[in-house]
C-alpha cells in the first residue's frame, strides 16, 4: 500500500510560505546540491524554526518529515504536521512503525528529512545522536545529505519567543552515496554523519564574531536559573541582563550571543555541579515536585491526573491520580536515556507504551529535573545521555 501524499497544489503554497518566513528570518542558502528521490537529508535543531529552514532549501521539491509524536497532539501543530502528511515518531525509544513507514516513503522515490538529535538543542550545543541512525541509512542504502543550518540558535534560540536580526547560513551537501553505504561499517556511517551535523554556532562565532541584535533575553531565565555568585535558585530578566533577586547580581546577554563572555552552553553546564556535589555530599539526593501529569486522550494531550513527581538515584517516581485511579509509577534511570522537556513547562517520558508529561509548577524545575537527570543517567550507566532511534 503506498503512502498518502500532500496535494500538490496544497504542498506548493504552503512551502511558498514556508520559504516567505525563512527568507524573513535571514534564512541564506550559501551552498545547495540537487536532491533527487529516494534520499535522506539529516539536519542539526537548534531551532524551532529548523523544519521552515530545512523545508526552504529544499523546495520545490518535496519532501516527509518524521516529527515527534506529541507534537501530532497538539491543537496547532497537529492540524499542519497531518496536512504535511509527516511521520509521527516516538522520542528516545525504537519505533517500528515509524521506520516502517519511512521504507515505504523511500520505496516510492520520496524524500525522508529527520532531525537525528531528536529534540531542539536548548543551548545551541549539538545533541549527542544515537547510533541507531547509522542502523537505518546502512538499512536504507539510499543517497544521505546534510542540510546544516549555521546561526539558527543565535538568531532563533529555543529558550526565547522573539527573534535576533542575524543571517542564518544553510548549507546542504552530500554525505553519503548509496554505493558508499554498501561498503561502509556502520561506524564509519555514524562518524560521518556525526561530523557533518556537528554545527555548534556559538563557538563558531567566537572567531566570526557575527551580530545579532536584540534586547528581549525573557525565556533565558528558564535555561539559566542559578546564580553564579550566591547559587540563588530562580532568575529574572530584563532587556538584556540576567538579574539575580537575591544578590542583584546582573550578567549581560551580548550581540554575539555569549553571556558575560561565555556560551550558554557553557553556563548551563556549569549548573550540574550542584547536584554533583549535592550526590557527594548525600547518595540519596532527591528533588521533587507537584506536577499535573498529563497524556493523550482523544487525539489530544490533556490533564488525566495529578500527584508527586521525584528524581532520585532510584528512578522517577510519581505518585498521585492518572486516569482516574491511584498509581505508584516507577522509572528506573536507566531506561531513560534523555528526557526531552518543554522549556519553562514540563518534562515528558515514554515508557511501557504510555506517554507522560509532567506539567510542572514554576518555570526552572524542567531545566533542572533534565540536568540532573543527566548527572544521574551517566552516574549510573557510565554512558551519555543520548536518544533511542
Amino acid at each position: 500500500m503506498l503512502m498518502k501524499k500532500t496535494n500538490k497544489f496544497v504542498y506548493l503554497m504552503v512551502g511558498f510560505l514556508l520559504k516567505l518566513v525563512a527568507i524573513f528570518k535571514g534564512q541564506k542558502i550559501l551552498k545547495k546540491v540537487k536532491i533527487t528521490g529516494p534520499a535522506i537529508t539529516l539536519s542539526n535543531h537548534t531551532s524551532w524554526y529548523d523544519f521552515a529552514y530545512t523545508f526552504a532549501a529544499i523546495y520545490p521539491k518535496g519532501t516527509t518529515f518524521l516529527a515527534a509524536e506529541k507534537m501530532f497532539y497538539d491543537r496547532r501543530m497537529g492540524f499542519w504536521l497531518k496536512l504535511a502528511k509527516a511521520i509521527p515518531k516516538k522520542l528516545f525509544r525504537a519505533d517500528p512503525k515509524a521506520v516502517h513507514s519511512t521504507f515505504k516513503l523511500l520505496k516510492q522515490n520520496e524524500i525522508v528529512s529527520i532531525f537525528p538529535e531528536g529534540q531542539i538543542s536548548t543551548t545551541g550545543r549539538p545533541i549527542p545522536i544515537s547510533f541507531a541512525i547509522a542502523k537505518l541509512v546502512k538499512r536504507a542504502r539510499v543517497d544521505v545529505y546534510a542540510i546544516t543550518h549555521e546561526n539558527a540558535s543565535l538568531v532563533n534560540p529555543a529558550w526565547s519567543k522573539k527573534s535576533f536580526k542575524g543571517k542564518i547560513y544553510t548549507s546542504i551537501l552530500p554525505i553519503l552515496s548509496k554505493n558508499e553505504i554498501e561498503f561502509l561499517s556502520e561506524n564509519e556511517i555514524y562518524n560521518r554523519i556525526v561530523d557533518k551535523l556537528a554545527v555548534d554556532s556559538s563557538v563558531i562565532n567566537l572567531s566570526k564574531k557575527l551580530k545579532f541584535k536584540g534586547k528581549n533575553i525573557k525565556g533565558l531565565e528558564n535555561v539559566i536559573y542559578q546564580c553564579d555568585k550566591c547559587k540563588h535558585v530562580g532568575l529574572n530578566t530584563h532587556k538584556n541582563e540576567i538579574i539575580c533577586p537575591s544578590c542583584n547580581s546582573r550578567r549581560i546577554y551580548d550581540l554575539f550571543g555569549l553571556l558575560d563572555n561565555k556560551t550558554i552552553y557553557e553556563v548551563y553546564e556549569k549548573q550540574k555541579l550542584y547536584f554533583i556535589d549535592s550526590l557527594k555530599e548525600n547518595s540519596n539526593f532527591k528533588i521533587e515536585s507537584s506536577t499535573i501529569l498529563e497524556s493523550y486522550d482523544n487525539d489530544l494531550i490533556k490533564p488525566l491526573g495529578k500527584g508527586i513527581i521525584t528524581l532520585s538515584k532510584h528512578g522517577y517516581n510519581y505518585q498521585g491520580s492518572f486516569r482516574n485511579q491511584d498509581v505508584n509509577i516507577q522509572i528506573p534511570i536507566e531506561d531513560v536515556a534523555a528526557l526531552p522537556g518543554d522549556l519553562g513547562r514540563n518534562i515528558q517520558i515514554y515508557y511501557n507504551d504510555e506517554f507522560y508529561q509532567f506539567k510542572l509548577p514554576v518555570h526552572y524545575l524542567p531545566s533542572l529535573f533534565i540536568l540532573f537527570s543527566e548527572v544521574l543517567y551517566e552516574k549510573v550507566t557510565g554512558n551519555k545521555s543520548s536518544g533511542i532511534f
